[in-house]
């Protein structure tokens, strides 16, 4: 996904938003990692590193993972976010109206927990530091959290 931006004479100038599989898509809204990053962003949180992932429950949802000590009112950030979002993409401002969507809920991680997350998924690619891209948006989305363990078959 890209973005004209301007012009340089008569070729355009492109903005590098996201690939492909950084579209999450719950109800159909289809949120992108750029509205995620550009909508904490605007509510001028200041995070570095933040999660947001679809749930399964009977009204979808996504979560909002942040590490504990980044943030002192999570339930307000989320409410935040949750706004931001709606102004950033109509179709998840529709689904949130319409309640096929449910608002995002913050989950407080351990302290260190997005930062250890990194660390070890650099180290099992064998990579550098540089390397490595922070995913704010993750596109598979997970059970209900209230429904508890889900059994194998």
């Amino acid at each position: 996904r890209v973005r004209v931006v301007g012009w340089m004479d008569q070729s355009p100038v492109f903005e590098f938003l996201s690939r492909g599989h950084h579209t999450a898509n719950i109800t159909g809204e289809k949120i992108t990692e750029h509205q995620v990053v550009e909508a904490m962003r605007r509510i001028g949180a200041g995070m570095q590193r933040f999660v947001l992932q679809g749930r399964f429950a009977p009204t979808p949802y996504y979560e909002l993972r942040i590490d504990d000590a980044d943030c002192d009112d999570p339930e307000g950030l989320a409410c935040l976010m949750d706004a931001a979002l709606g102004e950033l993409n109509i179709e998840y401002r529709d689904k949130r109206a319409s309640g096929r969507l449910g608002p995002i809920r913050a989950t407080r991680l351990p302290e260190g927990t997005l930062e250890n997350a990194e660390r070890e998924n650099i180290l099992a690619r064998g990579g550098r530091d540089e390397q490595y891209k922070h995913r704010y948006l993750l596109t598979d989305v997970l059970p209900d959290a209230a429904a508890g363990p889900q059994k194998s078959s």
